[in-house]
C-alpha cells in the first residue's frame, strides 16, 4: 500500500507553526519530490493523481495505512519492514 504513494515511505512535513521561521509548502514539495503523497504533521495529508478519482483513491490508501498503524501502535511496537527484510528472503 505504501509503494502506491510512489516510494518505501510516506514522507512527513514536519510541524511549523504559524508565524515561524519556515515555509511549510517548500517542505511539502520536498516531501513530494518522486511521491504522490506526504504526510503533514498536525495537519493531515496532501496527495497528488493523474486525475481527481486516482487522487482520492490514493487519500483513501494514505487514511487505511494510517488507521493499520495506529490499530497496531495500540497492542505494542510494530515490526516495519526494511528494504534489508526483502532481500533476506
Amino acid at each position: 500500500m505504501i509503494a502506491a504513494a510512489g516510494g518505501n515511505n510516506i514522507r512527513c512535513v514536519p510541524y511549523i507553526t504559524y508565524g515561524t521561521q519556515g515555509d511549510w509548502r517548500t517542505r511539502a514539495l520536498k516531501a513530494l519530490e518522486g511521491r504522490n503523497a506526504c504526510l503533514l504533521a498536525n495537519h493531515g495529508m496532501i496527495v497528488v493523481g493523474p486525475t481527481l478519482k486516482r487522487a482520492m483513491w490514493l487519500a483513501v490508501e494514505v487514511e487505511t495505512l494510517a488507521a493499520q498503524y495506529w490499530r497496531a501502535l495500540q497492542v505494542g511496537k510494530p515490526n516495519i519492514l526494511t528494504r534489508r527484510a526483502d532481500q533476506d528472503r
